[in-house]
């Protein structure tokens, strides 16, 4: 760590203290960390189902069943709640930085780039995090808020519905343009909901102030859980009748 440039040494010490501090069951634990000859060592869990990003890529195509979207994307919110209800910005969420565990449950990580706000309502300027998943108002160099990582949440379930990102461009200048213009290929209505396409449209909407609460998205992600929990339940009843109709 000694011999790293100081920006790369400042994140590497504040990703520790950060995960030192984070105790959810979404967010990876840090067991511990330490310097040793000259190298800042942090200890985590273990996940072994590696990352989101490749586990979408191991789908070869195939879109995930609304379900598991839905109970994949309540984990991600949960714990991305938890890091800014402690006045904390992740700035760089992408499928890449998010992990599977051997359960099948999904973790935050990476944390090298967050930033920690003085209060709930004071805005960073710093340009960081990947460019996919950049919100327009970072894309303007203007300041920006815990809404900025609503942004990127919104590309990363755009990403677990379509296998794709939600913005992509030749180069950076084109994808930037794509970004601050909003427009994104409409996801599988006959695969997902309505509530959840809603969603992700409110998530990527280019005004900040228009997109959803972790309230508003708790709740709406409870309301889509109970309504495929009851026409799941309705079906099963069917079925029970049709079976019980036929003997």
């Amino acid at each position: 760590i000694s011999k790293m440039p100081k920006g790369e040494r400042d994140a590497s010490l504040q990703e520790a203290k950060l995960l030192a501090a984070l105790h959810h069951p979404n967010i990876v634990a840090c067991v511990e960390s330490f310097t040793e000859r000259g190298r800042l060592c942090i200890v985590q869990d273990y996940c072994a189902g590696g990352d989101l990003y490749h586990r979408l890529k191991a789908q070869r195509g195939v879109l995930l069943p609304e379900r598991r979207v839905i109970e994949w994307f309540t984990q991600i919110l949960l714990g991305l709640k938890h890091v800014h209800d402690r006045k904390v910005l992740h700035r760089d969420l992408k499928t890449q930085n998010v992990f599977v565990t051997a359960r099948d449950g999904l973790t935050l990580g990476d944390f090298g780039v967050s930033k920690v706000l003085a209060g709930t309502h004071q805005l960073a300027s710093t340009a960081v995090g990947t460019p996919y998943y950049l919100s327009p108002e970072i894309c303007e160099n203007k300041p920006y808020d815990h809404k900025s990582d609503v942004w990127s949440a919104g590309c990363v379930l755009y990403e677990m519905c379509a296998l794709t990102h939600p913005f992509d461009g030749a180069s950076l200048k084109l994808l930037i343009c794509k970004i601050l213009r909003g427009a994104y290929k409409p996801l599988d209505a006959a695969k997902y909901g309505r509530e959840l396409r809603d969603t992700v449209k409110e998530m990527l909407s280019k005004d900040p102030g228009k997109r959803p609460t972790f309230a508003e998205m708790e709740r709406m992600f409870e309301g889509m859980v109970d309504e495929r929990e009851g026409a799941e339940g309705a079906e099963g009843a069917e079925g029970a009748e049709g079976s019980g109709g036929g003997g």
